[in-house]
């Protein structure tokens, strides 16, 4: 079988990451895809209310805003260092 991750995560002790890794290896594709898509959105969630602790006085559009204007950042970033790397 395929291993799914090379070496061990960086923020999470060596035994609790192969059980992690262990894990995922036993999802189907569709629960992965479930998962992923669990945490994309928790992220997403923990980003706008980071938002509005930081700017109590904003509209959920402006939250919107700056969520739009972080992730749009976060992609020039991103494909810059591709750019530089690539």
């Amino acid at each position: 079988m395929k291993k799914l991750f090379e070496g061990e995560l960086e923020d999470t002790p060596p035994e609790e990451s192969k059980i992690l890794c262990e894990m995922i290896s036993k999802m189907s594709l569709v629960q992965r895809a479930e998962r992923f898509l669990d945490l994309n959105q928790t992220a997403r969630e923990l980003t706008k209310q980071g938002i509005r602790m930081r700017n109590p006085e904003f509209s959920e559009e402006d939250v919107l805003n700056e969520f739009r204007r972080i992730c749009f950042l976060a992609y020039q970033y991103e494909n810059k260092l591709g750019k530089k790397n690539g």
